[in-house]
């Protein structure tokens, strides 16, 4: 698997995950922000580099993975559930459909494959929303101070 770097994992709108930790550090912060910034730092930790990786690897994890990124939820374990739901029956779909037996057959092969990377990794992927939520977080305390 090609290593990627951390940097080239995309969230929503927040490009550069480790320049944005440093930016966050330099400035001058109290309160609740720096407990964001500190919950921030332990849940990047955590993360594991190897998920990060084969996220920023494919394509289709990743646009799955944004797909839900796009709705904060306060119940990250529900929302990584939900988002393999849908995965799930998205794939059962398209298996459903195809025709050929062949076609079916790689397809449901392929399922297997992508389920069993939710399912390996749920954990790590709530770790991803929460800290989704804590940039989000943080995003909105800078705005709120800002004005």
């Amino acid at each position: 698997m090609q290593k990627i770097p951390l940097n080239q994992v995309i969230f929503h709108g927040v490009p550069n995950i480790r320049s944005a930790i440093d930016d966050l550090r330099k400035m001058d912060v109290h309160g609740d922000l720096k407990n964001i910034l500190s919950n921030i730092t332990k849940t990047f930790k955590e993360i594991s580099p190897r998920l990060i990786n084969q996220i920023a690897t494919s394509t289709i994890y990743k646009r799955q993975i944004q797909t839900y990124l796009r709705f904060p939820s306060n119940d990250t374990a529900n929302q990584v559930k939900l988002l393999m739901d849908q995965v799930e029956r998205h794939l059962n779909q398209k298996i459903i459909i195809a025709r050929r037996r062949d076609t079916k057959q790689r397809l449901a092969k392929e399922k297997g494959r992508i389920m069993s990377f939710y399912k390996l990794n749920a954990n790590q992927l709530k770790l991803l929303f929460d800290l989704h939520n804590l940039f989000l977080k943080a995003q909105e305390k800078l705005s709120n101070d800002a004005s």
